[in-house]
């Protein structure tokens, strides 16, 4: 392999390296989300030769790739999920390195440089990149597939790869690559066509087919799709989806950037046409989907807007800084430049809310981070052990601490634990949250251990706990 080609590799891995480093000093490391305790879990299990159990209750999607790098971690055992927490900033750093590199190569290095600052700095997705969540690397991989078409039309291999390995993480990707196809059917060879359509069937194929072994439904992720929208969604319909719209920018972007990304979308049409179109193909995808769940009546959840909604950030910084892919001359460069004066002075007006909005997020994470640290803490204490070792079952009103609780015991003998908002045990042990508000256990329980943020009590005689095997 020549210098130049692995410079070419070398340089992005040490830049998603060095912006990884750089959030993580900024940020923190966070927690680690509900889906990934369970991609955790069901890696766990693949490494002993068994099928992961997805029709745990309450279980979220599955991710076929999310299982994988599971599966690759678990040997590192307690530290797996810090491993998760590195890999989504290093998919965070990936993400603004990515978005560098498609702004410049569709403009210039101006609009990349403020295309990956606006990511960075969105707080819906420094949030997500501080939980684990699988949305970020899917981003990180979608964005570099568009840089690599916008930097070389035609480049179908390593879109296709990108765009596949995403597809492994949320079928999105699957139209995006559909739309691929069709966008460079013209283009490639009859040889070539059909090796493109093998490869952007893959993802599909390998997440349908993994759904039918282990479940026995082909559809069981949409099932569980559907279900969990249901859940924590927002009803769709006709008018909800147009107004849940504006909520969703606001929620991505905020609406000075969202605003800002269709002034430069527009002036990307204009100006940059022949370039802009694969990144307007994504946007138009994007917001198609989310209008189209919507106005089917589905469930609207925020996160179906990510992809739409990184497109429009790509178009903002299109509208504040790309003017200067225009020549001097351009009788269009003053007016631009004026309008993208006003544009800043927008962003400078808005920067507080911004900061707060950021700061807000910063918070929940770190305080979910602590939270699962104290629980941690409480299950390795002799007390907790003892308890679950001679009183069962085990309770939770925090249904989000069944995962934690379920890895960090992965390796003892299994006990049954229910966790829901509702349960009202009357045997048994309740694992309670301080700030639950739900009413104190039914008269019967002892308390038995305790820690900063959580407390076990039990039906089981303190003495008699203590006496279990």
């Amino acid at each position: 392999m020549t210098r130049a080609r692995v410079l070419r590799f070398a340089l992005p891995a040490a830049a998603c390296a060095a912006v990884a480093a750089l959030i993580w000093g900024l940020y923190g490391s966070g927690n680690v989300g509900y889906d990934t305790y369970y991609a955790l879990l069901w890696g766990d299990e693949l490494s002993e030769g068994a099928l992961p159990s997805y029709e745990a209750p309450r279980s979220p999607i599955p991710h076929p790739l999310a299982n994988l790098v599971s599966l690759v971690v678990t040997p590192l055992g307690n530290v797996s999920d810090d491993a998760w927490i590195a890999i989504t900033l290093l998919s965070f750093g990936a993400l603004a390195v990515a978005a560098f590199y498609l702004g410049r190569a569709l403009v210039g290095w101006p609009v990349g440089v403020v295309f990956a600052i606006v990511l960075l700095t969105r707080p819906l997705l420094v949030e997500q990149a501080l939980s684990t969540s699988i949305d970020i690397p899917f981003l990180a991989l979608v964005v570099a597939a568009a840089a690599v078409e916008v930097r070389r039309r035609g480049s179908w291999l390593p879109v296709l790869i990108l765009l596949g390995a995403a597809g492994l993480l949320r079928p999105e990707a699957w139209g995006v690559s559909a739309f691929y196809i069709l966008w460079t059917w013209r283009i490639v060879t009859p040889r070539e066509r059909k090796w493109m359509v093998g490869i952007a069937a893959t993802a599909p194929v390998v997440w349908i087919g993994s759904d039918l072994i282990i479940t026995g439904s082909p559809k069981w992720s949409f099932d569980q799709g559907r279900i969990t929208a249901e859940r924590t969604g927002t009803p769709g319909g006709l008018t909800q989806t147009i107004s849940w719209t504006g909520r969703a920018m606001k929620g991505v972007l905020h609406l000075s950037i969202a605003f800002g990304g269709i002034v430069g979308a527009l002036l990307a049409i204009r100006f940059f046409r022949q370039k802009a179109l694969a990144p307007l193909g994504i946007l138009a995808l994007g917001a198609a989907s989310f209008l189209a769940i919507g106005f089917a009546g589905l469930p609207l959840i925020t996160r179906y807007f990510f992809l739409g909604g990184v497109m429009l950030a790509l178009f903002f910084a299109v509208a504040l800084v790309g003017w200067t892919g225009l020549e001097r001359g351009n009788r269009w460069r003053p007016w631009w430049i004026a309008g993208a004066a006003a544009l800043a002075l927008v962003l400078v007006a808005t920067g507080k809310y911004e900061k707060e909005s950021v700061d807000g997020r910063l918070r929940e994470a770190s305080r979910r981070g602590v939270v699962q640290d104290d629980l941690e803490r409480l299950m390795n204490r002799a007390e907790f052990k003892t308890a679950i070792a001679g009183c069962k079952p085990l309770y939770s009103r925090v249904y989000r601490s069944r995962p934690q609780m379920l890895w960090l015991r992965r390796d003892q003998p299994a006990i049954e634990i229910v966790a829901n908002q509702r349960v009202a045990p009357t045997d048994g042990l309740l694992l309670r949250y301080v700030y639950e508000r739900a009413p104190a256990p039914a008269t019967g329980f002892h308390n038995l251990a305790a820690s900063t943020f959580w407390s076990l009590s039990g039906t089981c005689a303190p003495g008699a706990v203590a006496a279990a095997p």
